[in-house]
C-alpha cells in the first residue's frame, strides 16, 4: 500500500473510533454498500468493453436485385 493509502486508513480508524457504535455501525453499512457498487461498476465496465467489439465491415452488393435493369 502506498503512504496516501496508509494515512488514509490510519485517519478514517482514528476518526470512526471516536463514534458511538450506532454510528460506528452505519459507517459499516456505508463501506459495503461502496464495495457493492464498485463490483457492479466494475462489472458493468467489463460487460461494456466486451459489448464494445468491433463491428464487422459491410459487405457491398448484398441487398442488390439482380435481373432487374434500372
Amino acid at each position: 500500500m502506498s503512504d496516501r493509502t496508509l494515512n488514509i486508513l490510519d485517519d478514517l480508524s482514528r476518526k470512526s473510533q471516536k463514534l458511538i457504535p450506532e454510528n460506528q455501525q452505519l459507517l459499516l453499512v456505508f463501506a459495503e454498500f461502496l464495495l457493492e457498487r464498485q463490483t457492479q461498476s466494475m462489472a458493468t465496465s467489463s460487460l461494456n468493453e466486451a459489448e464494445s467489439s468491433p463491428v464487422p465491415k459491410r459487405v457491398l452488393g448484398l441487398h442488390v436485385r439482380y435481373g432487374l435493369d434500372r
